[in-house]
């Protein structure tokens, strides 16, 4: 008897498990369309009741794995629905959003796009933000002078919000912002800047809105020409007296030359030894 209950039990333990094994295996099998538009339909009257939706509809599957099907069904029907839905001026809300809240912030990026739920934000995002190669616009160009300001030189950062390499970034600021080439146009306004705010850095910054502080005091130093209280002429003979005498008095102490001079950067008159006194007194 005892024997028989053991089988008995063996035998229903056998056959729990073999039922188990069908219902996973029936889990992992495709969904069908009609199955899909059921569990919608199923969570639509019920809500999200994954134990009670599968019993009631769906025997062969699991609660979780119908929770899984739901989330990615939905997030893809959504995503294939905005794809194409969005307009440019969205795009530019979409951007600003990230700028100001960075990457992956979508519920407060939501607070931009208020017809747009946080799934279609970002998956858009992964859309547009595929970095892009080849010219800068200079509304990116704006664009990156502000973030510098707002972030430093963090390019990771950057990164994200211009869509575009960590590398290119680098190079095009680099080459782009801070050593740009200075135009004839550029070098009136800072000698005008100057002649009217003196040295006031915060005011003549304004006429430079894509320099950095740094490149416009380096080329101020650099190009005697744009500072008013210079010459850039050749040297007339009170200058060259001058210039004499304070080598006799400071040496190469350039600065200290330039002082006495008056009308001369250090540069400039490191320049003129160079070119004049070096060769006499080699001679």
């Amino acid at each position: 008897g005892v024997k028989n209950d053991s089988n008995q039990i063996t035998i229903e333990d056998t056959e729990v498990r073999s039922l188990v094994d069908v219902n996973k295996s029936r889990s992992r099998t495709l969904w069908t369309k009609q199955e899909v538009q059921k569990l919608f339909e199923a969570v639509e009257k019920h809500g999200e009741k994954w134990t009670y939706i599968a019993k009631s509809y769906f025997q062969s599957r699991q609660p979780g794995s119908l929770e899984r099907k739901f989330r990615w069904a939905k997030s893809r029907l959504e995503k294939d629905f905005y794809y194409d839905a969005w307009t440019p001026e969205e795009d530019e809300k979409l951007k600003e959003g990230v700028a100001e809240h960075g990457v992956g912030n979508w519920a407060k990026i939501s607070e931009f796009l208020p017809t747009k739920n946080n799934v279609q934000i970002c998956n858009r995002w992964s859309v547009i933000s595929k970095s892009k190669r080849g010219k800068w616009t200079r509304d990116e160009h704006e664009l990156l002078v502000d973030l510098i300001k707002q972030n430093g030189e963090n390019w990771e950062v950057i990164s994200n919000i211009l869509n575009r390499p960590t590398r290119y970034i680098y190079y095009y600021h680099h080459h782009t912002v801070i050593n740009a080439k200075w135009t004839s146009d550029d070098k009136r306004r800072l000698y005008h800047a100057i002649e009217k705010h003196g040295e006031n850095w915060d005011e003549i910054m304004k006429l430079f809105p894509d320099r950095t502080l740094l490149n416009v005091k380096d080329y101020f130093r650099r190009v005697p020409s744009c500072n008013p209280k210079l010459n850039s002429g050749r040297w007339n003979v009170e200058e060259k007296s001058a210039f004499e005498e304070a080598i006799n008095k400071y040496g190469k102490k350039w600065k200290m030359v330039a002082s006495f001079v008056g009308s001369r950067s250090s540069i400039q008159c490191s320049n003129f030894w160079n070119a004049r006194f070096k060769k006499l007194k080699s001679s």
